[in-house]
């Protein structure tokens, strides 16, 4: 069987089958940018801040189609474990009136370890989102320790969303400076987590509006690290006046 060559600027032929071959490095790298660049409409994570590298790693996410509406944590001297709690939108086709999270869906497993005796939990308020959270960690050095508290945002889906936080602490509230530095506390280091924030890698044009869908991090006895797992939220449905119709 004869190969059908095609000239080139020099004069040398090149044979189809390698032209072929080049088509198909090209979509492999394609592909590979692309899932190296999350995508609009996709699951992304924020960087995970604390003590990495110790015990497990952790992942617990909402089922598909919800967000994060709340938080529990279980603290002693410091935040032993956390568990999200998830909604999501009414069953059947959205508008305006039944655009809220109002549907309660199962909670995600735990992250850290079985202890803490005093528990804490915040709701988002209005079928609210929560859309960041900050954090803070005690410090051995210059290095993040143990996990003293998790402060809450909350966001609606209004056109002009108002923001809801709270503080759930182990007892020195949502510092940004340590109030009472020692051995273990050092003024600590706080951390600022959001979705609105775009994720590493990301085109400078990615932007998104996203909610908490789940967290990340690494946990033992205690959640020694924390990140946010984010999810694009659906289009809010567009009101339509009586008497026109959308084209």
């Amino acid at each position: 069987m004869n190969v059908i060559a095609a000239p080139t600027q020099r004069g040398v032929a090149m044979p189809r089958k390698f032209r072929g071959y080049e088509r198909l490095v090209i979509f492999v790298l394609a592909l590979l940018c692309l899932i190296a660049t999350p995508a609009i409409g996709q699951v992304f994570t924020q960087p995970i801040h604390g003590l990495t590298g110790h015990g497990k790693q952790f992942r617990i996410q909402c089922q598909g189609g919800a967000w994060v509406n709340g938080i529990t944590i279980h603290s002693g001297g410091w935040v032993d474990q956390l568990t999200a709690h998830c909604a999501a939108f009414p069953t059947g086709n959205l508008d305006e009136a039944s655009f809220r999270l109002s549907r309660k869906v199962p909670d995600t497993a735990k992250a850290g370890g079985n202890g803490g005796s005093e528990e804490k939990t915040f709701t988002c308020p209005n079928d609210g989102y929560v859309s960041g959270i900050k954090y803070g960690f005690t410090r051995n050095g210059n290095q993040p320790q143990y996990l003293d508290y998790v402060e809450v945002k909350c966001s609606t889906l209004d056109d002009h969303p108002a923001i809801t936080t709270s503080c759930l602490s182990t007892g020195d509230g949502c510092w940004d400076k340590h109030p009472t530095p020692g051995s273990y506390n050092g003024y600590g280091l706080s951390f600022t987590s959001n979705c609105s924030d775009s994720p590493p890698h990301s085109p400078p044009s990615f932007v998104v509006a996203s909610g908490v869908v789940g967290f990340i991090g690494w946990e033992g006895s205690y959640v020694d690290s924390l990140g946010i797992v984010c999810g694009r939220l659906p289009d809010k449905p567009v009101k339509v006046e009586a008497g026109h119709n959308i084209k």
